[in-house]
């Protein structure tokens, strides 16, 4: 027994984009859910920061470390940021993080790594104060409260750490879960996508060329810009 199948071009085509609006829209909306901002923020005593994120499911707790330029000779400063290596104490930042009505103070702790940027952890004053996320949106605020004068008016960068971790260290938790789906279809699935896409997208080009005989147009077009050129030019 034989099965035949035999789809129009318009229903492949239907096919197509119905996959590419599915996959588009996933990897869109765990882009969003895992989505951690990192905000210019310039080190002055009662300057204050706002934004918002989006979370589909309620989080335990919230992360953040302030990155910081290193200077032109790539020193780390790190006799002013610390360095828990060697146990050199950095120079105290406060900030106080409020999200949806909750607050906890922070303080900068010492550098932990560094590439391009020196990274300082931030934790909690008080060991037990954690600062969850909702599902939905999330109203978060940022207010520096005091500042070293070795490091205020310093142009850094307040970071979020994603509640699905990093790529090194993935939260055992279903946005970690999220990410990693994130990842291997970016990696894998769109490529192959792309690529089992190509025949469609030729056999298409080709069907529209043969209806309206582009080819024989083009065709023309180039004989009679040859003719020019070797008759008028």
């Amino acid at each position: 027994m034989k099965f035949k199948i035999n789809f129009s071009l318009k229903t492949i085509w239907i096919i197509w984009l119905a996959l590419a609006l599915i996959t588009t829209s996933v990897f869109t909306l765990i882009d969003m859910a895992i989505y951690a901002p990192e905000l210019p923020v310039k080190l002055v005593s009662g300057s204050q920061h706002t934004w918002r994120v989006w979370r589909p499911f309620a989080t335990e707790n919230t992360q953040f470390e302030m990155a910081y330029h290193r200077d032109a000779k790539g020193d780390l400063r790190l006799n002013v940021l610390g360095d828990k290596n060697n146990g050199i104490v950095g120079e105290p930042v406060v900030i106080r993080l409020t999200v949806n009505g909750q607050s906890c103070e922070t303080l900068q702790d010492d550098v932990n790594s560094w590439n391009n940027w020196v990274f300082r952890p931030m934790k909690s004053i008080q060991a037990a104060c954690k600062l969850p996320e909702q599902s939905g949106i999330n109203e978060w605020t940022a207010q520096i409260t005091q500042v070293s004068p070795s490091l205020a008016d310093e142009n850094t960068r307040l970071g979020m750490i994603s509640p699905a971790g990093t790529i090194k260290n993935r939260a055992d938790n279903i946005y970690g879960v999220m990410a990693e789906i994130l990842f291997w279809g970016e990696l894998i699935w769109l490529p192959f996508f792309l690529f089992m896409s190509l025949p469609l997208l030729i056999d298409g080009f080709n069907r529209l060329i043969r209806k309206y005989d582009l080819d024989t147009k083009l065709k023309r077009s180039y004989q009679k810009i040859a003719w020019n050129l070797r008759n008028k030019w």
